[in-house]
């Protein structure tokens, strides 16, 4: 366990960062000059902190560049935490104070940070636009077929939609593309024997490697489920409290909206996934517990083929 002394945490924002180190609290800019104060001020080994958007990024950086230990905590469980003392302070100081608590009750070897490799942090950063992308061509959608109600046929002024729409979705296949060149040049194998399997088309399979790094970082399918967030939500207490189980739905949203759709193919090509369709309808369960179901199943798939190197054969899955 660890303690207080030389642990630096560090509550960051768009323009400014707050660190509380030994009982001390700093403000400074988020820039070169502010990181640079800051190794200076603390001389400490260790930095922690919050994966922020992408606020975060460039100071964790600096600091792994400069040789220091990096932590980069899961906001959502570090929020838990301060909940969890019964503290209803926000302030930025008083979260870097929090956030080097959290680090001291908690095994941090499982936190240490380190950048990606460069490409794959392109492809990441590509990822992220597209799902933004997404968002703004169906805005776009939404918006024409609204305007549509209450304007006239042959009025022009939604004329400019079409053209928004156009342009997002070309810039859309030139950044898939370039994802999936990327892709095919860090994990050829994988991203060509993810492609075998009937309802992960290259696109699918670029996300899954991007985010999953390359499914390296997990031990079971079980724990990918867990990140993508379609393991079981259990609300039970005794013999009153018997809530509606529901996925868990804390983790990846884009993924897990992406594999959503994949499943849809599935249920149709793949025979497990169709096997196992047809076995749950039969049962009477409803439509949107077994495209869950089938989610899990791909999840599994996409596992065991990473796992044996091999392209998909139609049976072969991980444990």
């Amino acid at each position: 366990m660890n303690t207080e002394n030389g642990v630096v945490g560090i509550d960051i924002s768009h323009l400014t960062f707050n660190a509380h180190c030994e009982g001390k609290d700093y403000c400074y800019s988020n820039d070169n000059e502010g990181w640079q104060k800051l190794c200076k001020d603390t001389k400490a080994e260790t930095f922690a902190m919050e994966a922020t958007g992408n606020y975060y990024y460039r100071l964790a950086f600096y600091l792994h560049q400069k040789g220091f230990n990096v932590l980069v905590f899961n906001p959502y469980r570090v929020g838990c935490y301060i909940k969890s003392l019964g503290i209803t302070t926000k302030t930025d100081k008083h979260d870097a104070k929090m956030i080097v608590q959290y680090s001291i009750h908690n095994e941090v070897s499982q936190y240490k940070w380190k950048p990606l490799p460069k490409e794959l942090e392109r492809a990441k950063s590509i990822v992220s636009l597209l799902s933004s992308l997404r968002g703004i061509v169906s805005a776009a959608k939404n918006v024409q077929h609204a305007r549509k109600l209450v304007v006239d046929e042959n009025d022009n002024l939604l004329d400019v939609m079409p053209k928004i729409s156009s342009v997002l979705k070309e810039q859309e296949e030139k950044l898939k593309k370039e994802l999936a060149m990327i892709i095919a040049d860090i994990y050829p194998d994988k991203f060509r024997n993810l492609q075998s399997i009937p309802g992960i088309a290259s696109y699918s399979a670029a996300v899954l490697l991007v985010h999953g790094r390359g499914l390296e970082c997990f031990a079971s399918s079980r724990k990918f489920a867990r990140f993508i967030g379609i393991t079981p939500k259990i609300n039970q207490s005794g013999t009153s409290v018997k809530g509606s189980n529901a996925i868990s739905k804390c983790g990846n949203p884009y993924i897990r909206a992406l594999l959503y759709m994949c499943s849809s193919a599935a249920s149709l090509y793949c025979k497990p996934c169709v096997e196992l369709k047809m076995r749950l309808l039969a049962k009477g369960k409803p439509k949107r517990v077994v495209r869950v179901a089938i989610m899990h199943r791909l999840v599994k798939i996409v596992f065991g083929v990473i796992q044996s190197g091999e392209q998909f054969r139609g049976g072969k899955m991980a444990a």
